[in-house]
């Protein structure tokens, strides 16, 4: 019987085959899902894929890169997004 803990849905179940033929249920927290772009929906790169408790623990650093509109943005939309706003900046 699993904990009390471990019978809610936020749990991934997997039946595993011991050394001894039985099969057992281990749970696994929930892997989160994939960083993406808020404009193109790609992947981000440089974003780690974790637990909020587990990203508040990394250094500021390894949790999005260093770049205006970092962790939102992937690098050929922000490029876009930062030409245009130079392009409306000249129009002054």
């Amino acid at each position: 019987m699993p904990t009390r803990a471990q019978r809610s849905r936020s749990f991934r179940r997997k039946r595993v085959t011991t050394p001894g033929g039985t099969v057992r249920v281990r749970y696994r927290k929930k892997q989160p899902g994939i960083a993406r772009c808020a404009e193109c929906k790609r992947p981000l790169h440089g974003v780690p894929r974790g637990l909020p408790s587990e990203i508040r623990k990394l250094r500021k650093s390894q949790r999005s890169p260093e770049r205006p509109y970092g962790g939102n943005l992937c690098a050929p939309c922000t490029r876009a997004k930062v030409k245009l706003k130079n392009m409306e900046r000249w129009k002054e």
